[in-house]
C-alpha cells in the first residue's frame, strides 16, 4: 500500500481492478485479462475492505440505511393498507401489505450499494461480491442444492413445529402465493444487501484489523438484523441473529452475497408458498410476540449450520487447489 492510498484504494488496486476509490484515478482501468476469475483467492475477504475508516462514517452509513428503509417502508405500508381496504381486505396482513413490505426491502438492493459508495468511495458492485458484481452462476449453483433442503425442512414442519392452522385457500392465500413467488426473493436479497452487505462493511470500518473487523462486523450487523425483525419472544430473539450469523459466515467465505441470498430467499419463499397452499393463518405465522417460539428454532438453525459447514468445506478445497496451481 502506497503512502497516499487509503485501505479502500489498496483493496481495489490489488483485487478487483475497479476505479473511483479514494486515491485512485477514476479514469484508470485494469485490463480485463488482469481481473481475477471467479473463485480465485482475493487479498481481502468480503466485508473487510473498508476497515480503518473514521468511526463516524460507519455510524452514518447505518443511520442512513435505517432512515432510507424507514421512510420507504412507512410510505409503502400506508399506501398498501389503504389499497388493501379499497380492494376488500379487512386483515392488515394481506397480499397488498406484504407486497409493499417486500418492495420496500427490494429497494435496498439499490440503496445499500449507493450508500456504501457515497461514504467509502468503493464501486457499487463491491457490495455484491469482491469481484464487483453479483455472480449469477454461483447463485444458480447454490440454489440447486439449497432449495431442496428447505423444501424438506418445511415439509417436515408438522412433525416438530406448532400448527399454523390449515383450511381452504382463499383469495388472500392465492394473492400471498403470487407475492411470495415473485417478490419474496427480492425482499430476501434486499435484507442481505442491507445487513450482510452495507451494515457489515460499516461495522467493520470501526475495527483496526481485519480479524477484529470480522468479529465486529458480524456481531453488530446481526444484532441490528435481529432488532429489525421486532421479535419479543426470547427464542426468536436468539433465532434471528443466529440465522444472520450463518448468512454472514457464508458471505465471508464465498466473498459475496450470492449464497446468503439463496439461503435467505429459500427459507422465506418456501415457507410462504407452502403456508399459502395449505391455507395457513398468516397472523399466526408472522406472530413474533412472547410465547410463540420454542426449542424448535434449533432445527432450522441446524440446517443453516450444515449449509455453512458444507460451503466452508467446498470453498476451502477450491482455495487449496488454486493455491497448488499458483
Amino acid at each position: 500500500m502506497t503512502e497516499n492510498q487509503t485501505p479502500t484504494a489498496h483493496f481495489l488496486a490489488h483485487s478487483e481492478g475497479h476505479t473511483a476509490a479514494v486515491g485512485l484515478d477514476p479514469a484508470a482501468q485494469t485490463p480485463a485479462a488482469a481481473q481475477p476469475r471467479e473463485g480465485l483467492p482475493m487479498p481481502h475477504t468480503y466485508g473487510l475492505h473498508a476497515h480503518r475508516q473514521p468511526w463516524w462514517k460507519g455510524l452514518l452509513v447505518i443511520l442512513t440505511l435505517a432512515l432510507s428503509y424507514g421512510v420507504i417502508m412507512v410510505i409503502s405500508q400506508v399506501l398498501g393498507f389503504f389499497t388493501g381496504v379499497l380492494v376488500g381486505f379487512t386483515n392488515p396482513i394481506n397480499p397488498i401489505t406484504i407486497l409493499a413490505l417486500n418492495l420496500s426491502w427490494a429497494s435496498m438492493i439499490l440503496i445499500a450499494p449507493l450508500v456504501t459508495r457515497l461514504f467509502y468511495k468503493v464501486p457499487k458492485g463491491s457490495v455484491s461480491s469482491l469481484e464487483g458484481r453479483l455472480r449469477w452462476g454461483r447463485l444458480g449453483k447454490a440454489l440447486l442444492w439449497i432449495l431442496p433442503l428447505y423444501l424438506l425442512l418445511n415439509l417436515s414442519y408438522p412433525l416438530w413445529m406448532p400448527s399454523l392452522g390449515t383450511g381452504a385457500m382463499t383469495a388472500m392465500h392465492w394473492g400471498l402465493l403470487a407475492v411470495a413467488i415473485f417478490t419474496t426473493p427480492l425482499q430476501a436479497a434486499g435484507e442481505e444487501y442491507t445487513f450482510r452487505g452495507a451494515a457489515n462493511i460499516a461495522a467493520v470500518s470501526w475495527a483496526g484489523s481485519e480479524r477484529a473487523g470480522l468479529v465486529v462486523g458480524m456481531i453488530v450487523s446481526n444484532l441490528i438484523f435481529g432488532l429489525a425483525h421486532g421479535a419479543t419472544d426470547p427464542w426468536l430473539i436468539v433465532y434471528y441473529p443466529l440465522f444472520g450469523l450463518g448468512c454472514a459466515l457464508l458471505a465471508y467465505k464465498t466473498r459475496g452475497l450470492e449464497t446468503s441470498i439463496t439461503v435467505h430467499a429459500a427459507n422465506n419463499v418456501v415457507s410462504f408458498v407452502l403456508a399459502s397452499l395449505s391455507g395457513a393463518d398468516f397472523n399466526t405465522m408472522l406472530d413474533r410476540s412472547n410465547g410463540v417460539g420454542g426449542p424448535f428454532i434449533f432445527i432450522p438453525l441446524a440446517l443453516m449450520a450444515v449449509i455453512v459447514a458444507v460451503t466452508w468445506y467446498r470453498e476451502g478445497r477450491k482455495e487449496h487447489r488454486l493455491k497448488q496451481l499458483a
